[in-house]
């Protein structure tokens, strides 16, 4: 079994998805598994995963009907082996250290989730980048990763779910919400309620592309506004029985 699945979900990014994929393939830590899901792509994504699935076997394709990014991400985790899991959005790329720092962090202190930062960049080609030496990485570890938020921190968690590794038993049986836009949001508050064992770091680990087609470069509408707020009921049912200081938190 592989230690760590990465769950990638592509739709129109055969612009991006070659740099995404070569990204994965140049990890230093070679103990892993990527799950494409061809979430019903229109473009010629199709065809690029088919030409990285043979040249490498670890890279598994899932080609389904296009049901959005929620459901392409709970449909790769339900194929997924690794003890770890990584999701990666089809038009980022990572640093070739990201899962031997974050796997090492992980197993050294136990955590359940390793969170880092991220850069923006072109999504062209992969940037050099700087080797991290394992031993000298400063991090703090916390069972309340909720409150590493606020701007205060320097070691802080956002809520993209793709800025993270998480073990995949603490979020196997938690799904992200079928059909809305911002879904990364309402699983990220799902999984800090829990008080997961969290290892954060304060390096750049994940380079963000930002892509005038993905959801997140979407003008506001009223099916935006409708989904957070789906997101936002989620999250309050999520926190109903967490104390009077996390719903605070939270809700302001």
């Amino acid at each position: 079994m592989p230690k760590v699945s990465v769950i990638i979900p592509v739709y129109g990014v055969e612009k991006y998805l070659p740099t995404c994929l070569d990204s994965v393939l140049a990890q230093t830590f070679t103990d892993w598994e990527a799950i494409c899901v061809n979430d019903g792509s229109p473009d010629d994504c199709g065809k690029i995963l088919e030409k990285y699935a043979q040249k490498d076997q670890r890279i598994k394709v899932i080609t389904q009907k296009n049901q959005g990014l929620s459901m392409a991400r709970n449909n790769g985790l339900k194929q997924a082996k690794g003890e770890y899991i990584l999701f990666l959005d089809s038009d980022d790329f990572i640093y070739p250290q990201l899962l031997e720092i974050c796997v090492s962090l992980a197993e050294k202190e136990k955590a359940q989730v390793v969170s880092f930062t991220f850069t923006k960049c072109s999504g062209e080609t992969l940037n050099a980048a700087t080797t991290y030496k394992l031993d000298t990485l400063k991090y703090v570890v916390t069972n309340e990763p909720l409150y590493f938020q606020t701007k205060r921190n320097k070691h802080k968690i956002s809520v993209n779910t793709w800025s993270k590794l998480y073990r995949k038993d603490l979020i196997k049986d938690l799904s992200f919400i079928p059909g809305i836009k911002m879904e990364d949001y309402p699983h990220t508050y799902a999984v800090l309620v829990k008080h997961p064992k969290t290892a954060i770091l304060d390096i750049p680990l994940c380079h963000y592309t930002p892509n005038p087609k993905s959801i997140s470069a979407e003008q506001l509408d009223i099916k935006t506004i409708q989904d957070y707020q789906t997101g936002l009921d989620f999250v309050i049912d999520a926190y109903k029985t967490a104390s009077k200081k996390e719903k605070s938190f939270v809700l302001h």
